[in-house]
């Protein structure tokens, strides 16, 4: 579960911010509904908390928007690596939901042909804007 914790600490913050603080992480927590303490987030963070509670659980996986499963199942949620946590987390937040559904419609040449355009986008932009790279 540590290892979970982490990715999700390290992986699940607004676009354009670093991760959330342990404060942070507290709070948003209690913003949503749920009970833990500062010292008992850190606990399980580190490894040393060993039994929490699974409202406790619950609480953490609705922050970070995940399964309670995700924190407490070795599978089928191992099975989800990294990176495609990163593009669930992508298009959650960017609200891309119908874009990506209309791109997985279509015909894969013509994917291919729009994943060059957005390479071509995504480098005029960056030549443009060296200091935002996106």
């Amino acid at each position: 579960m540590v290892d979970k914790l982490d990715h999700l600490a390290r992986t699940v913050h607004p676009e354009g911010r670093g991760p959330y603080t342990l404060d942070e992480t507290v709070a948003g927590i209690r913003a949503l509904g749920g009970s833990v303490s500062r010292a008992n987030l850190n606990a399980l963070r580190l490894g040393r908390g060993t039994n929490p509670s699974k409202s406790t659980l619950e609480a953490i996986a609705r922050f970070y928007r995940v399964s309670p499963a995700y924190l407490l199942d070795d599978s089928p949620y191992d099975e989800i690596t990294a990176e495609e946590h990163e593009l669930l987390l992508i298009v959650r937040q960017g609200q891309l939901h119908g874009l990506v559904r209309a791109i997985g419609r279509l015909q894969p040449e013509t994917r291919q042909a729009l994943e060059r355009v957005v390479a071509d986008l995504h480098a005029m932009h960056t030549t443009e804007h060296p200091d935002h790279e996106t």
